[in-house]
């Protein structure tokens, strides 16, 4: 991902108090402390259950498990951007549970 995003997030939200309303209901004020991101993958129907197939056989190691059956498939590679934010408080929020003081 290209840091020029990450970085104007940080010049423009750092120091800002924010509000994070969770799914049940309540608010939580906070302040930005940084703001950070991480990655989502997503992959090809066939790739999910080899991958899934490679790391349940390799916990179980007994070779019992079927091999899956795959589709054929277009085979793909998808990554989507999570951004989150560090309060001051040590606490994480997803960017996109937060609102922003004005």
């Amino acid at each position: 991902m290209d840091n020029k995003i990450l970085e104007a997030f940080n010049e423009s939200y750092v120091g800002k108090e924010f509000i994070y309303k969770s799914k049940y209901g309540s608010r939580t004020k906070g302040v930005v402390e940084k703001i950070f991101s991480s990655e989502t993958l997503l992959f090809d129907e066939d790739t999910e259950k080899r991958l899934l197939y490679r790391v349940n056989h390799s916990r179980k190691g007994d070779g019992t498990m079927e091999k899956p059956e795959l589709k054929g498939v277009e085979k793909f590679y998808a990554i989507q951007p999570v951004f989150h934010i560090e309060s001051t408080n040590g606490v994480t929020y997803k960017l996109d549970e937060c609102y922003f003081i004005l």
